[in-house]
């Protein structure tokens, strides 16, 4: 939670001596620069935190393709999936028609 420069300046005006002000004023500062680090901070762990989960999530899957390919030979064919695909059906009716031979 954070304070207000305004609200410091004015309780430090009116509390502390005048020849204290200056040190006073500079404390604040350092205590501002120090809570805007602690935030940047924290904001830089959460993005870590994402990117070590969505590690751990990709091992977890390479493990499990690991495990479901070791009992298969090795001559075995193994294809990889492109995901998901679908013809058109403004497609078909374009492609050509094949002659049929030999009636």
């Amino acid at each position: 939670m954070s304070i207000p420069n305004e609200a410091l300046q004015k309780v430090c005006y009116s509390v502390i001596p005048d020849e204290r002000l200056g040190q006073v004023l500079t404390v604040f500062q350092l205590l501002q620069e120090i809570e805007a680090r602690a935030t940047l901070s924290q904001q830089q762990l959460q993005v870590v935190r994402g990117q070590v989960a969505a590690k751990q999530k990709d091992i977890r899957l390479n493990q499990l393709t690991i495990k479901e390919l070791e009992p298969l030979q090795n001559d075995t064919n193994v294809y990889e999936g492109v995901g998901k695909m679908s013809v058109s059906p403004l497609l078909l009716w374009t492609l050509p028609l094949k002659p049929k031979m030999g009636g």
